[in-house]
């Protein structure tokens, strides 16, 4: 057998496997609408997204924000790789408008970025954890809270906590916009992505590609 088709084996295998481990994710949200992704886990499929893709920049429906994608495709082959495979779902229910970007060729991690459309209830000391672990809610898996922190993001109260089961663990960050909020949110496999974190690197508020997605969400309209 020669390289070209052991690697092309190696390459079907591997895009079957990430079509098995979908399935993990299966119950995370309520969703309205997905597209892309990969058809009989070999070919990606076409993205037909409401909102809109400019470059490396996600704007959802009704302009609602904006966003960078997480394998933005003028990053590097890799990322491109990935963007070509990678699964849209948008969401739009009363409220709350958002994105998952995931499963995507090899990276199985599911990002999140949604907004709610109303202002924070008044406990603000509370009302974010409370935010966070009803979250958790909807996970078949039992989750242990592992940092909380609140910090300051762009001028705006941001809050950022870590949660780990065995397979998996929970990022999210919420951040204050007066009269509305958004979430960033990371669902990382433990074992099925190319991409590697550990606790102490998510504890830390170091992770590259969850950072960049923080920081480039902007509200554009309420």
């Amino acid at each position: 057998m020669n390289n070209t088709i052991k690697y092309f084996s190696l390459l079907v295998l591997i895009l079957t496997l990430n079509g098995c481990a979908t399935k993990n994710y299966s119950s995370i949200d309520q969703y309205q609408e997905s597209t892309g992704g990969i058809v009989l886990n070999l070919f990606p499929a076409r993205k037909n997204v409401i909102g809109e893709i400019k470059g490396d920049i996600y704007h959802s429906a009704e302009n609602a924000f904006f966003v960078r994608l997480p394998h933005p495709p003028t990053k590097s082959r890799i990322d491109n790789n990935e963007w070509t495979y990678t699964n849209i779902t948008e969401l739009k229910d009363k409220g709350v408008i958002g994105v998952i970007f995931g499963p995507a060729a090899f990276d199985n991690n599911l990002y999140h970025a949604v907004m709610v459309r109303h202002a924070m209830k008044s406990d603000i000391e509370n009302y974010p954890r409370f935010v966070f672990k009803n979250k958790l809610n909807s996970r078949k898996e039992k989750y242990e809270e592992k940092y909380y922190n609140e910090f300051g993001l762009k001028g705006k109260d941001a809050y950022y906590s870590v949660f780990e089961s065995d397979n998996f663990y929970l990022v999210m960050a919420l951040v204050d916009n007066q009269d509305s909020f958004h979430i960033i949110e990371a669902d990382v496999s433990k074992h099925n992505s190319i991409i590697s974190v550990d606790l102490p690197l998510l504890v830390d508020r170091k992770w590259e590609l969850y950072n960049s997605m923080l920081e480039s969400f902007e509200v554009k309209k309420i």
